[in-house]
């Protein structure tokens, strides 16, 4: 169900309303065969009586702590990796994952904060581990990535069926103020022929879609590779015991190399690595200590891809 601040008068509830949950459950079981698995084919596999169920440790979160319970589960007959797990709708919970569970209070709140604010996803969960930390919870908040999975896995299920549209404007308002600010055409130039620029017709061009096969800078996939062990491994430094010094006699050969890759692909490349990741680091510390920036330059080189960092 959307947030009731947001329902209009028209609006239809699909189910009553749960109440604001204040007690979790000691086990939160499948109830009236509610319980589903999300395939990895796109179906649904229903709870199913005749086969035996177990119970797991689940999180739930809530405004302002997370709680520890368990969670009645049944092996999945389809998938067998995944498990079937209880509809919790009726208890103020959404189900992310069956590990963890968040209350419709919480989801909501992030709705209202983003409306009314315009809050990102960062801010509102640096604010809600704040909160979480003031209470002294033994168990922080999650971070801002699981959180942007479970409130777009969540707001897919809100049922906001129609457009919405003002009762007294109907479906088209003669203005529309979206932030006050963007300019628009002025309703004496329009005409029948205005058409949005993605609207397709016949006399529209084709042009042809490419995509390149290497899409990274640093096109040798091996010497990429190279390059990130020989950094993460110790580079130029030299261990204490024998398989360390066996280890930095093998970077040691792998050190031309590397070189020449990056000046096949950019020579001031290779002389900036040479003077800060090189040898000539050993020549004026007498150890291999470079830079931490330089280190972490030559990483973001290998992750280089069509312009962008890899995520």
């Amino acid at each position: 169900l959307p947030p009731k601040w947001c329902l209009l008068e028209s609006d239809e509830p699909l189910y009553p309303r749960p109440l604001v949950l204040r007690q979790v459950q000691e086990t939160i079981y499948i109830r009236n065969g509610e319980g589903t698995c999300a395939c990895r084919d796109g179906s649904r596999r229903m709870y199913s009586s005749s086969l035996p169920t177990f119970l797991r440790e689940c999180t739930v979160y809530t405004l302002s702590r997370a709680i520890r319970t368990n969670i009645e589960l049944q092996k999945c007959s389809s998938c067998e990796r995944r498990y079937i797990g209880p509809e919790t709708r009726t208890l103020g919970l959404f189900n992310l994952n069956n590990s963890l569970l968040f209350t419709h209070e919480l989801l909501d709140e992030y709705i209202s904060a983003f409306t009314s604010s315009e809050t990102p996803f960062d801010a509102w969960v640096q604010q809600v581990s704040r909160r979480y930390q003031a209470d002294d919870n033994s168990i922080p908040f999650v971070g801002a990535d699981t959180f942007r999975a479970a409130w777009f896995a969540y707001a897919r299920l809100i049922n906001f069926e129609g457009d919405k549209q003002c009762e007294r404007c109907g479906e088209a308002p003669e203005n529309v103020v979206w932030d006050g600010v963007t300019l628009a055409y002025a309703r004496k130039q329009l005409r029948t022929g205005l058409r949005p620029p993605t609207t397709v017709d016949a006399d529209s061009p084709i042009r042809p879609r490419t995509v390149g096969k290497k899409k990274e800078w640093f096109e040798d996939g091996v010497a990429r590779k190279r390059l990130h062990h020989w950094i993460a491994k110790g580079g130029m430094g030299w261990g204490n015991d024998e398989k360390d010094r066996m280890a930095a006699e093998e970077r040691q050969r792998d050190y031309p190399g590397i070189v020449e890759s990056l000046r096949c692909m950019n020579k001031d490349l290779a002389i900036l690595f040479e003077e800060h990741l090189g040898v000539k680091v050993l020549e004026r510390n007498g150890k291999w200590r470079p830079q931490r920036e330089y280190k972490a330059f030559f990483e973001m080189v290998r992750l280089i891809f069509l312009g962008k960092i890899r995520a």
